[in-house]
């Protein structure tokens, strides 16, 4: 989980049950969320946690390592709103 201010906040998660990241946003502090499925290119290694970045710039990375090596990383330039590979 990561807060980019007070109100912004995103957690990752994926699992060895789809091959998708999902990513969930708040913007009222953790009051209410809400919910994403995003593709993968090919199943997450479930032995790591996606990492999750808020930079300074105000875009936020998402890193989710893959089962057949490598990572995978989405970007989001309005708080994790919307993402792109």
């Amino acid at each position: 989980m990561v807060f980019g201010s007070t109100t912004d906040g995103v957690i990752a998660e994926a699992t060895g049950f789809s091959n998708d990241v999902w990513i969930y946003d708040t913007q009222d502090g953790g009051q209410t969320w809400a919910v994403q499925q995003l593709a993968l290119p090919g199943p997450p290694n479930t032995q790591t946690t996606p990492q999750l970045v808020w930079m300074r710039s105000g875009t936020l990375i998402i890193t989710v390592a893959l089962q057949a090596g490598g990572t995978y990383q989405l970007s989001s330039q309005n708080a994790g709103q919307r993402w792109t590979p």
